[in-house]
This record gives C-alpha cells, structure tokens and sequence, in this order.
C-alpha cells in the first residue's frame, strides 16, 4: 500500500516538474524591481506615460495554452506577459513586439516519400502568438 502512495506522489511531482519546466514567459530585470501586485492591476500601454521607470524586459507566448483561436492566443500571451510583469510589482507594460512561433504540426496522416518532402512535415502547422514589451513603474 505504501509503494502505491510513493509512486503516486512521485508520478505527480515528476508530471509538476515537466509543467513548470515549460515556462511560457520571462523576465530579465532591467530596473527596480517592486512587491508583487495582482495582474489586473497591470496597466497595458499603447504608448508610453509622461512619467515612467523600465523594471524587466519581459516575453511571452501562448505555448501550451489550449485556445485555438487568434485571439485566445493573443488574449494567453497577454495574460502571461500581465502575470509576469505583476509578479516583479511592474504596474503597466509596453508592448514592443507581436510575433508567432511555430510550435509543430497536426498530422493529416499522410505521409510522402518523394525527394521533395523528405524531413518535411506534412500536416497543419500549429502556431503560437508571442508577445516581448517592457515592464514598467508608473507612479500614480
């Protein structure tokens, strides 16, 4: 019984680190970095206030997400980039770069093997949205 409760414990750690290990955003710190805040407190810029501290540059994509849409992927991408920016005690976000990224494909089944597809996918390609931008203080 007890060998069990060990492996159902070790299958769920092993499963935590393999999640966490895919990280879909990220900071380096540039500034001061601050208390943690809550991401809705996080303000998103179009263009930069009058009066501003950079603290982090900051990137994030919708990787591992679960949305199939372009715009649930955009809206997963600014959610992390929010969280993340929320997490050093940023208040507001300049966003810098959109992008996507090419994460594998969605297999039609089919495969060729003429000269010209070898170590080519075949399928659907599955793409991510990134976003990169500045994690700012903005004293209110």
């Amino acid at each position: 019984m007890h060998t069990f409760s060990y492996s159902r414990a070790a299958i769920i750690g092993l499963a935590f680190s393999v999640l966490s290990a895919c990280s879909s955003s990220s900071h380096t710190i540039i500034g001061q970095q601050r208390e943690a805040i809550p991401a809705s407190a996080v303000v998103v810029y179009s263009t930069p206030p009058a009066h501003y501290e950079k603290v982090a540059i900051l990137k994030s994509s919708s990787r591992n997400a679960w949305r199939f849409t372009q715009d649930g992927k955009k809206e997963a991408a600014l959610e992390r980039l929010k969280e993340e920016a929320a997490s050093i005690g940023a208040n507001g976000i300049l966003i810098e770069k959109r992008g996507k990224e090419r994460s594998g494909y969605l297999s039609t089944g089919s495969e060729s093997l003429d000269a010209h597809a070898i170590n080519q996918q075949e399928g659907l390609p599955l793409m991510n949205e990134t976003l990169e931008g500045v994690a700012i203080w903005v004293e209110k």
